[in-house]
């Protein structure tokens, strides 16, 4: 009872951080779309994935290999320390470096000074890759919370100011550099960890057969989930991206988030079972069957409020995103659905496996969007062949790490999807009809679509589903009736006394 407890306060701390950075990201990300352009958005985009790229290479898979390895001692840290700072300044370098080739590609001036800038983000980022690994080995995850929600509201305040400034694209690319300057900062001053200039290979030596295939499965992956950003950006145009990508950015904040949640907290604590394989199997599975409810009930509301959303939250010269965001909410159902596998395998070592699955699951993503792109060439086109992509991926995870990971079968869970991806077909229905035939006021439409969501989601889940609804509102109603009335008692004791 101690591990669950100590699991669910963790989890809650990372919890309240990041979903208080949900409203926070979308205020932010509502004002700057009003003062900026989709053009903008674009640039930053294709600057951002190029980045993302070269931060793979930061540690190397080294920040989970800390994580998961028992045997590191201070050390070796510092040694592994040290070869990240090294491999900071010289990735930092080579990105400042490669700007004007990648303008150039692009057709863009403005990628070269918006990249050099982004080359501090490199250095940063490899310099909290250890520190990061660390806090999370040892469960700090309070200061993690609290250093991710400061450091986000700082950094919206800063990217608002330098928009309203008329610093334009810059605004948008200020946001990860001082990010990273910040964690900086708040590691530094937590851990003040030593760090050995001169690292000794025997430390990376013991992280590498794991790390290696982590940072190679990295890479991978990143190609998958990018490679579409890159291709739109050259093969359509910078604006299209912008709709593409403001769309995109829409439909991960959930996951994101979700997982951003989950993963930090479950990886340790499953690295810890990893003698146990038959409990860190029930724990995975019991966390699947949750995962694939909220997913797909979220992704159904999304889906049949897709214009709405837009609409309020980004203005109307962003209605061109509408149709990809309709199209890519099924996204969220498919890759919420097996965020477990990832941290399962990481926690029994199996990083090779976690390698073939991204050697599989990019391989089916490309193609599709190389389809889309040479058949239609249109965003929406490429949202469609995501969604293809990420269902693919959604029922191989789940297959390959039930079986090879823990040698059973997932078909009762299959099963248990299946009914969701009925709810999400009706709510979708259901939405697309309703802005079609009973057109009325934005906000209107919004608030009525959330009622008949609500209320259709409510019948599924008490016939259709083990999670009855009553009995949970119920059971939260007597938790803070209950809650109130200790409140109360206490307040009698006090004014006794």
């Amino acid at each position: 009872m101690g591990v669950r407890l100590n699991f669910a306060k963790d989890v809650s701390y990372i919890a309240v951080a990041k979903y208080s950075g949900i409203f926070i990201n979308i205020l932010v990300s509502a004002i700057l779309a009003r003062m900026l352009t989709p053009e903008d958005f674009g640039v930053t985009s294709i600057a951002t994935v190029i980045i993302v790229f070269f931060s793979l290479f930061s540690d190397m898979g080294i920040g989970p290999a800390i994580v998961q390895n028992r045997e590191l001692d201070s050390n070796d840290i510092s040694n592994l320390f040290g070869f990240t700072f090294w491999l900071g300044i010289i990735l930092g370098l080579l990105f400042f470096l490669a700007s004007p080739l990648i303008a150039a590609f692009y057709e863009n001036d403005l990628l070269t000074p918006v990249c050099r800038l982004l080359s501090l983000q490199l250095v940063f980022a490899s310099l909290n890759a250890v520190p990061n690994a660390l806090l999370s080995k040892e469960k700090k995850f309070s200061i993690i919370a609290i250093r991710t929600l400061s450091i986000q509201v700082a950094c919206g305040i800063i990217s608002i100011i330098a928009a309203y400034k008329g610093l334009g694209v810059y605004s948008l690319v200020l946001t990860p550099v001082c990010s990273g300057f910040l964690i900086f900062c708040v590691n530094e001053f937590y851990l003040r960890l030593k760090i050995h200039l001169i690292p000794k290979l025997y430390s990376l030596k013991k992280v590498f057969s794991f790390s290696v295939f982590q940072f190679l499965g990295g890479i991978v992956s990143y190609l998958g989930n990018n490679l579409n950003s890159l291709l739109i950006g050259k093969v359509i145009s910078l604006s299209e991206l912008g709709y593409y990508d403001k769309a995109s950015k829409l439909v991960q904040s959930p996951m994101s988030y979700v997982s951003g949640v989950i993963t930090p907290v479950l990886f340790p604590y499953l690295a810890e079972r990893q003698s146990n394989p038959e409990h860190v199997y029930e724990i995975c599975h019991k966390m699947n069957k949750i995962f694939i409810t909220f997913a797909f009930t979220i992704a159904a509301v999304l889906c049949m409020c897709s214009k709405e959303v837009i609409l309020i939250l980004y203005g109307p010269q962003w209605v061109n995103a509408i149709t990809c965001f309709v199209i890519m909410s099924f996204i969220i159902a498919m890759q919420l659905s097996s965020i477990t596998v990832i941290s399962s395998l990481q926690s029994s070592g199996m990083t090779r496996a976690i390698f073939r699955i991204s050697i599989i699951n990019s391989c089916v993503a490309l193609l599709c969007t190389v389809i889309a792109l040479i058949t239609f060439k249109t965003i929406e086109s490429v949202a469609a062949a995501n969604v293809i992509s990420a269902t693919w991926s959604g029922i191989f995870n789940l297959y390959y790490g039930y079986a090879k990971g823990f040698e059973k079968s997932p078909k009762a869970l299959f099963r248990y999807g299946g009914k969701f991806v009925l709810y999400y077909i009706v709510i979708a229905a259901a939405g697309l009809a309703f802005t079609r035939f009973v057109p009325m006021h934005i906000v209107l439409s919004l608030l009525v679509k959330v009622a008949l969501w609500a209320c259709l989601t409510f019948l599924f889940m008490k016939y259709f589903t083990e999670y009855d609804p009553i009995y949970y509102i119920k059971y939260f109603y007597s938790k803070i009736i209950n809650y109130m009335k200790g409140q109360k008692e206490e307040i009698q004791d006090d004014s006794d006394a």
